[in-house]
């Protein structure tokens, strides 16, 4: 047992260090490699009781949302897990004492620092004793598998990270399904840059019907080159187009399709920079922009802007010095990511079906713990 914790730590450094370098993998690929971390210390004696339990729980949350803040599913996916903790220790009368993050001065000025993901969480690791990440066994892990509400909350909570894995195993099957309705013979949809959720949506979709998809290339990265590629290979149709014809071409278009990296609190999205040219050229063309994500990357957090949540990268990517001759200092900001309001999202479609922006709150109450949710 001890080698295999040591494993499971071992993992943790490691999964940690590949986001870090961006070497992870996708989102759900990453997703299943934390669930299984997180699953694996659940079946372990690491922890003697629930509040041991939630501490550890969060020290490793910590240390894996630290390697990148703006990966917003490993958060959703610790604070979901901590729900889960709660609410099985509560349905089993186990006792679970948690510290709550005291407030200051910063926080009641700023309501973002109380519930972003890492400030939260890292915050409360540091006003709590740590616990050693590898325990060896004791008379106390003894006691505690004797016990039947012990081995109840073991055993609930096992069962509840196994539905986590199956909903991430089975998110692109699910997505697709309840996409179908959505296609129709002679439509011409939209997407920008590469997204597996969405290629995996297409994938599904040619089945039954014969449309063609027109992917704008979001430069600098240029992953619409990639999607197009892939949808070709998958004999689709599909016209490459440059970002600057967006707007000219959208009223050719019946749809737009895209993925996000997060759904956010007030039902926006944070997605890859250059999307939300392609959305506001959908708003004024009537086009519905229809949103495809897994739930876990329903995010218990309140942007107010572009700058919220956000990261500046070198403006090498869209700007070569060499080219351009300034007279004096000139500061040149490139944001990654884009924040979409609300009233530019015509539908979410989920695995567990459809929704619109304005009653997907609904979703969070069902996976988060007010714990996690904005105090008002």
């Amino acid at each position: 047992m001890a080698t295999a914790r040591k494993g499971g730590m071992d993992l943790l450094s490691e999964l940690t260090s590949n986001i870090k370098r961006d070497r992870a993998g996708g989102s759900k690929a990453t997703a299943q490699k934390i669930t299984k971390i997180f699953a694996d210390v659940i079946a372990s004696d690491m922890w003697l009781n629930a509040t041991e339990l939630m501490k550890l729980i969060k020290q490793m949350g910590a240390k894996l949302i630290a390697a990148d803040p703006m990966a917003f599913y490993i958060g959703n996916i610790v604070k979901r897990i901590a729900h889960i903790i709660r609410m099985q220790s509560n349905n089993c009368n186990v006792p679970l004492y948690e510290e709550k993050p005291k407030e200051n001065e910063e926080n009641l000025d700023n309501p973002l620092m109380e519930m972003d993901s890492l400030n939260f969480l890292i915050g409360e690791e540091n006003k709590l004793d740590e616990i050693p990440l590898v325990k060896t066994a004791s008379s106390m892990n003894d006691t505690r598998a004797k016990d039947p509400a012990y081995r109840d909350f073991k055993s609930n909570l096992e069962e509840s990270l196994l539905e986590i894995q199956t909903d991430i195993e089975e998110a692109y099957g699910a997505i697709s399904f309840h996409c179908r309705e959505q296609f129709q013979d002679n439509d011409t949809v939209l997407t920008i840059g590469y997204s597996s959720t969405v290629l995996e949506l297409f994938k599904d979709a040619k089945e039954k019907s014969d449309f063609t998809v027109v992917v704008a290339e979001n430069s600098p990265e240029n992953s619409g080159k990639t999607m197009q590629k892939r949808l070709s290979s998958l004999g689709i149709k599909t016209i490459l187009l440059a970002d600057t014809s967006i707007f000219s071409y959208m009223s050719k278009i019946n749809k737009v399709i895209i993925s996000t990296r997060a759904i956010m609190a007030d039902g926006g999205l944070i997605t890859d920079a250059g999307v939300e040219l392609a959305v506001l050229a959908a708003d004024y063309h009537t086009v519905p922009v229809i949103v495809v994500s897994a739930l876990y990357k329903l995010t218990p957090l309140y942007p107010f802007d572009n700058t919220t949540y956000n990261k500046i990268v070198s403006p090498k990517t869209v700007l070569n010095s060499k080219e351009c001759k300034f007279g004096e200092k000139v500061d040149v900001i490139v944001a990654k990511y884009d924040y979409i309001e609300p009233e530019y999202i015509s539908l979410y479609i989920t695995n567990v079906g459809c929704h619109t922006p304005h009653y997907i709150y609904r979703e969070f109450a069902e996976y988060y713990s007010k714990e996690e949710l904005h105090k008002v």
